[in-house]
């Protein structure tokens, strides 16, 4: 998670003129984090599938 923060920090805060982000930052950060978790559910899903078919192979071989 620490990336996560790291890397759309990184890529969405340019300028420090106040303490506060303004507009365009939050709405930069937002996208970022929300793109990332995308990302990361979808590898998840992907991880589960390939577990899955390893499983059913797995499970073919040994009543074979």
């Amino acid at each position: 998670m620490v990336k996560l923060t790291e890397h759309c920090f990184n890529s969405c805060v340019t300028k420090f003129r106040s303490k506060n982000m303004d507009s365009k930052e939050k709405t930069c950060v937002e996208m970022c984090t929300h793109k990332y978790l995308k990302l990361a559910t979808r590898a998840g899903y992907r991880f589960a599938d390939y577990q899955q078919a390893l499983a059913v192979e797995q499970q073919q071989q040994q009543s074979c």
